[in-house]
């Protein structure tokens, strides 16, 4: 009996005495313990009962609002049915409504069907029910397809040019198809009928594309009108020159410096002035390369001055020619020897040694020591020199015993001669008159002497003053040009040099030349080749990629040699192309 209710509904309170069995007994003093507790127990039974009652009540409370809550819900749900009800019906009477609406609308378009129908649409009834079509076409102002037709077809017939307004004049300036079936007969011409067709030929050119590159390529190359005009007047003054000398009868026979006589082939050059004139020639045809390889551009020297020359080391610009040696003449003789010079002669004359004839004056002479015809001077220089030519002074008297025939000769022994140059039947000479002689193909010798063999009349020589005009030794020599501009940055120079030497050399060794666009920074050598060789200048040619250069514009040349062999560079020709 642990809880209150339990010992009051067990019976543990009773009138039995109090024992051990029965501990909730009143009698027997258990009374005094057990009445109390049994007050107390009841106390808290009756506590409990009354909270249980509480919690019944509000049970009960929520089970009334429960009910009338399920009230409220059958009855919305009654009226919600009784709503839906009414939608039910309302649907039903809308859906026959519908319905009707429907019915009538077919009604009215089968009606309109038929109107349509039966008075524009059935073609095969159109004026069925007409005895005269034709008086109701025409009273409907149609016409029947046979008549539209017709109408069509006599369109044609019915117009005039002249009724539409600009037209007949507009067309009156066009071909007429007899005007172009000539014009494509004349086109077609005689050409194969293999071949008489645009398609034809645009096949035929594309079987043969190499061959119209070709072609083309060399139509794009071909030489400019100038250029070709230039070379044919040099060509033709050459000609005039030839014809010339041809017309003096027989052998060539011109006046060379004053004389008169059988030419040599070194008369002939310096009278025709070949090596000049194949300079001119030979930058011509160099101008009319490049313009076959589109380079439109370029710049020409033939070194008549040192303008165009930027800078200059061991040598010199004269005359024509760039060269890798210095101008050299004889010095002003006081002795037989002078300077490292020395004079003798076959029959020396103390009173008129050979010296004399190279004092500078005049007014001395040489002369052999007995009257004679056969008579030398010979000239030593303490180097070999390339003497280019050599001038004879006569006096202002003894004039029959000047020279009119000799031999001019070269030697580096004294033993074995060169003949560099003859004279014969050289006319009379006139007081105090100087006459120069020029070599075509100037030699290096250390030794130079002069044969005479006749006089002008007289037994013996006398002969007041030479003077010879050469080149020093060979030397290490760099040109370089001037700045020439290019519009754009070149990719590729075509370079031309004409050169003349002394003897063999040894090409893009001996002599060498470069091609820059970066105003001399950089340089590119120019393989060189040589090419047509005439009165001992050559022709040498180089082209040269420049793409391996910085870019650039200002384009120099720059010419160097050794001091193998004496070189003269008598033309350069420098173009380019992008």
């Amino acid at each position: 009996m642990t809880t209150p209710l339990e010992r009051l509904n067990g019976g543990y309170y009773n009138s039995d005495p109090v024992s051990e069995a029965n501990p909730g007994g009143f009698a027997d003093g258990g009374h005094v313990a057990n009445f109390p507790a049994a007050l107390l127990d009841l106390a808290l039974v009756s506590a409990a009962v009354g909270q249980n009652s509480q919690a019944a009540a509000t049970a009960l409370l929520s089970i009334s609002n429960l009910a009338q809550a399920a009230q409220g819900a059958a009855e919305g749900a009654a009226g919600a049915a009784a709503a839906a009800g009414q939608a039910k019906e309302g649907a039903i009477q809308a859906r026959d409504a519908a319905q009707g609406l429907r019915d009538q609308t077919q009604a009215l378009r089968d009606q309109a069907q038929a109107i349509v129908g039966a008075q524009f649409m059935l073609r095969g009834s159109n004026l069925s029910d007409l005895t005269d079509k034709a008086a109701a076409r025409t009273n409907l102002e149609v016409y029947s397809k046979t008549e539209g037709d017709d109408r069509y077809r006599r369109a044609s017939t019915l117009l005039s040019l002249n009724d539409v307004e600009g037209l007949a004049a507009a067309l009156s300036g066009k071909a007429t198809p007899a005007d172009i079936n000539t014009a494509i007969a004349a086109l077609v011409d005689d050409a194969p009928a293999a071949l008489d067709t645009l398609r034809e030929l645009a096949q035929e050119l594309a079987a043969k594309g190499d061959a119209v590159a070709a072609l083309v390529l060399g139509l794009d190359q071909k030489a400019a009108q100038s250029s070709v005009a230039a070379l044919a007047s040099t060509v033709s003054s050459l000609d005039e020159r030839i014809d010339a000398i041809e017309a003096a009868g027989g052998s060539p026979v011109v006046s060379v410096a004053g004389l008169t006589g059988a030419v040599s082939a070194g008369d002939l050059t310096a009278a025709l002035g070949l090596p000049g004139e194949f300079v001119q020639i030979a930058l011509t045809l160099a101008d009319i390369r490049g313009d076959l390889q589109g380079m439109s551009a370029g710049v020409a020297d033939a070194f008549g001055d040192a303008d165009g020359v930027d800078a200059l080391t061991n040598g010199s610009v004269s005359s024509g020619a760039l060269q890798n040696t210095l101008a050299l003449s004889t010095p002003t003789f006081a002795a037989a020897t002078t300077s490292g010079w020395t004079a003798d002669s076959s029959l020396n004359n103390a009173s008129f040694p050979p010296w004399r004839a190279f004092d500078k004056s005049i007014s001395t002479s040489a002369a052999p020591n007995s009257a004679t015809l056969t008579w030398s001077i010979t000239l030593t220089a303490p180097d070999p020199i390339a003497v280019h030519d050599y001038t004879i002074k006569s006096g202002g008297a003894a004039l029959t015993n000047m020279p009119s025939a000799w031999t001019f000769q070269g030697s580096n022994d004294g033993s074995s001669w060169i003949t560099l140059d003859t004279r014969s039947a050289v006319a009379a000479w006139s007081a105090n008159e100087a006459r120069s002689f020029t070599l075509s193909a100037p030699k290096r010798f250390s030794r130079h002497r002069w044969a005479f063999t006749a006089t002008q009349g007289g037994n013996t020589y006398n002969i007041p003053e030479i003077e010879l005009a050469g080149r020093g030794a060979a030397l290490a020599m760099q040109a370089t040009s001037d700045a020439f501009t290019a519009a754009s940055v070149p990719s590729t120079a075509l370079l031309t040099l004409l050169a003349s030497a002394d003897g063999a050399i040894s090409l893009n060794v001996d002599l060498k030349a470069y091609v820059s666009r970066d105003d001399g920074t950089t340089w590119t050598q120019a393989a060189l080749v040589a090419g047509t060789s005439v009165g001992g200048v050559t022709t040498y040619e180089a082209t040269t990629s420049l793409t391996s250069q910085p870019s650039g514009t200002a384009m120099k040349y720059r010419i160097e040699t050794t001091s193998t062999v004496a070189i003269s560079v008598t033309g350069v020709a420098l173009q380019w192309r992008n």
